[in-house]
């Protein structure tokens, strides 16, 4: 009876093992395959369904009820002399009545770019707000959360 009991501990813990390790390999993918989509701006503007253009270009990803988006909307707004050799997009899943709402009070709506939300949310994972720079069309830096400006400006040089 024990070798039975000892027998089934051990195969229980052995599938448990096993998809410890297949959730690890599957998040590893899953990972890559997030990286992939946000490569380059080819493949990220045929995602979202927008034409990015492929020399230098800044996209923010942001939400108008978030105080880290708007932190970093109001020092984009501050220094967008920074940004006039760069192509800036600005993305949010919210409708776009609300988004131009928000970047209005900024002096920004003029960089919003509509996308269809699903497809926003699935090539964009993660939350908001998110920074992505490009150079000759391929991701340089990618920011998660609220960026200081100092650092978009030290990738920009």
């Amino acid at each position: 009876m024990k070798k039975v009991i000892i027998f089934s501990i051990i195969i229980i813990l052995s599938l448990f093992l096993f998809k410890i390790v297949d959730l690890y390999h599957q998040k590893t993918l899953s990972h890559a395959e997030y990286e992939k989509k946000q490569h380059n701006t080819e493949i990220l503007g045929n995602l979202l369904g927008i034409e990015i253009g492929d020399e230098k270009t800044i996209i923010v990803y942001f939400n108008s009820e978030c105080h880290f988006c708007e932190n970093e909307i109001i020092e984009i707004g501050n220094n967008i002399k920074y940004f006039e050799n760069y192509q800036l997009i600005l993305l949010s899943f919210e409708p776009k009545s609300t988004a131009i709402k928000f970047l209005s009070e900024y002096n920004l709506s003029n960089f919003y770019t509509k996308v269809n939300s699903d497809s926003l949310t699935n090539t964009i994972t993660g939350g908001v707000p998110q920074t992505f720079i490009y150079k000759n069309g391929l991701l340089q830096k990618h920011f998660k959360g609220e960026v200081k400006f100092e650092a978009i400006l030290e990738v920009l040089k």
